[in-house]
């Protein structure tokens, strides 16, 4: 006789590490570290499509904002 399965649905959380900036073509223009921080969000949300997964536009976090080389000085 065989063994009648069960069916499972589930939810998974995955982290995901996206670097913004790493190549002039990259860079975010902001007027401040805050307002970058939002662009950087909004970026990656414009970026990342994993398979049509949604993501919480509120539970992104940034971890590092840094002011690039100004080599226009």
């Amino acid at each position: 006789m065989k063994a009648m399965l069960k069916k499972y649905s589930a939810s998974v959380g995955i982290r995901l590490s996206y670097d913004i900036g790493l190549y002039d073509s990259d860079f975010i223009e902001a007027e401040d570290e805050e307002e970058a921080r939002e662009l950087a969000k909004e970026r990656a949300m414009e970026d990342v499509d994993v398979n049509g997964a949604t993501f919480d536009y509120n539970d992104i976090d940034v971890y590092s904002v840094w002011e690039a080389d100004n080599d226009e000085d």
